[in-house]
């Protein structure tokens, strides 16, 4: 009869897949053409495999920038952050608070925004139908499936030329405000104007704004008043057309 396996055997297990602890096939018997210790070994493989290939498809523009150093910096990652989810999708969510924790650059903490910007957005639900003829009065929010950004580096067109196959240019230094939504199927971007982003910022309260309320809120942030008056008409008809905003 073969010795009981210790009460902690999955707890040590655990560990040795996720190479915290070193390979020991003490306590599990072999099979045909690999040792206990071979086949601990092949478990612990797909696990990296499994997560790099997770956190490349989640953080592209990361990713791309990162180039030959990827996977040893994803390791590194998961290393800090092992996934506590049944799902990977979550796995990149505490990238921005460990580049930073690490005094990585702008450009690395600027791509990372954006990729999980495009993931929230891509996999949020839809936005609460509008009512175009109670527009002017209805309490409005932002829409689950729009994000705002404020980007110190424009790693929103670094990322874009990456993706899209071209060779991009440095990133420059930038003052941007973006936005990233889901719209008909699609994830886009869009930089826009300070009044404008005072606008859709206006929304983010929980209970939604009105637009006069929503105004309000931009003016006692500071926002310009010119600017302000010659963007409310064309920007809430933009938000509603690209569905960057919900009834609340």
């Amino acid at each position: 009869m073969s010795e009981a396996l210790p009460d902690d055997w999955r707890a040590r297990l655990l560990l040795m897949i996720r190479g915290i602890s070193p390979l020991d096939g003490s306590m599990f018997g072999g099979g045909p053409g690999l040792s206990p210790a071979q086949q601990i070994g092949v478990y612990a493989e797909q696990h990296v495999l499994r997560h790099r290939a997770a956190l490349r498809a989640n953080l592209p523009g990361l990713t791309a920038f990162w180039g030959p150093a990827t996977d040893e910096l994803l390791d590194a990652y998961v290393r800090a952050h092992p996934s506590t989810s049944w799902t990977l999708e979550r796995l990149g969510l505490e990238m921005g608070a460990w580049l930073s924790a690490r005094g990585a650059t702008e450009e690395e903490r600027g791509l990372a925004a954006v990729d999980l910007a495009v993931l929230a957005v891509f996999h949020a639900p839809p936005p609460r139908p509008l009512d175009a003829a109670t527009l002017g009065v209805a309490h409005l929010g932002r829409s689950p499936t729009a994000r705002r950004l404020r980007l110190e580096r424009d790693a929103h067109r670094w990322r874009a030329q990456a993706l899209s196959g071209e060779t991009p240019a440095p990133m420059e230094p930038c003052d941007a405000r973006v936005v990233v939504y889901r719209h008909e199927g699609r994830v886009r971007h869009l930089e826009l104007p300070a009044a404008a982003d005072a606008l859709l910022a206006a929304l983010d309260a929980e209970q939604g704004r009105t637009v006069a309320e929503a105004v309000d809120h931009a003016l006692q942030g500071g926002a310009d008043p010119d600017e302000l008056g010659a963007a409310i008409g064309p920007w809430f008809r933009l938000f509603v057309e690209r569905g960057l905003i919900e009834a609340r």
